[in-house]
């Protein structure tokens, strides 16, 4: 409010629990046609959304849909499915509202809709399975193995993929868990990998070329 308007983009979303992939500063989301504004600090900026709307209730922060609007021109396009995928998986934002946030973009968004996954449990996990959808693969989400439990990705079949955040797979007995899983994984005649955080963020194209050779080597 001191700023003139309320937190909106990346920064609303941030402050609901959702998913966002990178930390762009302080977005302030003000009316239209706004004059004599404060001056913004270094890691701010303003957004003027053409359907702004003073919030009821809390009034530091915009909606969910509306900071995901917000989102959408600024962030690529699996980044911005990433938050989307959050935003319904933590309960941020409801399934019935995936048609008002769709009714909203401009029409050549509407086709990323089936690339909405709320089952994914991570970013980097939908950063990841949309990249491989898009290339064409064929692409399960959180499929449960018997003896092994439930993996993260399966592509065509029988390629299981792990996106292992720093914070779930660091500890030395989570990492003995992980290996174990790899293990029955051989046994019951799949093949497996593992990625981390580092690398999906950092280099996603040298994991698709990881994925490519591996499928290229066929089936066990």
């Amino acid at each position: 409010m001191q700023l003139g308007g309320i937190l909106g983009g990346s920064s609303a979303l941030r402050s609901f629990g959702v998913w966002v992939s990178h930390d762009d500063g302080l977005c302030v989301a003000a009316p239209p046609g706004s004059s004599h504004l404060p001056a913004l600090a270094q890691g701010e900026y303003r957004l003027f959304p053409h359907d702004f709307t003073w919030p009821t209730g809390i009034r530091w922060r915009t909606d969910v849909v509306s900071a995901l609007l917000q989102l959408a021109p600024r962030a690529d396009v699996g980044d911005w499915i990433a938050s989307v995928d959050s935003a319904l998986h933590i309960g941020a934002m409801a399934a019935s509202q995936l048609g008002e946030l769709f009714s909203r973009l401009p029409r050549r968004f509407r086709r990323l809709r089936r690339l909405i996954e709320p089952r994914s449990e991570s970013g980097i996990e939908t950063l990841l399975r949309v990249a491989a959808v898009l290339e064409g693969w064929d692409v399960e989400v959180q499929v449960t193995i018997s003896r092994v439990g439930t993996v993260d990705l399966l592509i065509n079949g029988w390629l299981v993929i792990e996106t292992d955040s720093d914070r779930w797979h660091s500890s030395p007995q989570q990492r003995a868990k992980d290996r174990a899983r790899d293990a029955e994984l051989v046994r019951q005649g799949k093949r497996s990998h593992r990625f981390g955080y580092s690398q999906i963020m950092g280099d996603l194209d040298g994991c698709l070329d990881v994925i490519r050779a591996l499928l290229a080597a066929g089936r066990p």
